[in-house]
């Protein structure tokens, strides 16, 4: 998997054609923190995760940092933080789309049924997170192989 710079990895997501699909985007903090379970580690993601090849290493989210224009947010899967780093070192990208948002463009976290599984394959290499409606890509090594 390579690593990007923040603005290759917003013109990666954004001309990304992945599953059928073409709305793709670099993710925003507080959906990378969505998929955050901090009772694991090295990856911090939910136990049974479907994700394949993601790496415990820094992912860059969406959001520049508003105090320096040359730096954006990052989220961390191995340490389980975000800070900011200079936007044109390199970092590793994870495409997302759709979510559910409220009037104010803001996630909505919803809490899941009995029963309700967490993740739902699309069987097109994409996983549904039924907690936000968020879609993401279940193999990152995939994404590389077509771009």
């Amino acid at each position: 998997m390579k690593k990007l710079t923040w603005q290759d990895s917003v013109n990666f997501c954004n001309t990304l054609d992945f599953g059928n699909k073409s709305d793709w985007r670099l993710p925003s903090l507080t959906e990378l923190e969505s998929l955050i379970d901090l009772s694991q580690l090295s990856p911090s993601l939910p136990e049974g995760h479907p994700f394949i090849n993601v790496q415990i290493s820094s992912y860059w989210a969406s959001n520049s940092f508003a105090s320096f224009a040359f730096d954006a947010w990052y989220f961390d899967f191995d340490k389980t933080y975000y800070n900011v780093g200079n936007k044109g070192s390199h970092r590793h990208v994870w495409p997302v789309r759709v979510g559910n948002f409220n009037k104010h463009n803001e996630l909505i976290i919803s809490e899941l049924q009995i029963g309700q599984a967490r993740f739902i394959d699309n069987l097109d290499g994409t996983i549904t997170d039924n907690k936000t409606g968020l879609v993401w890509i279940e193999d990152l090594d995939s994404i590389y192989a077509i771009n």
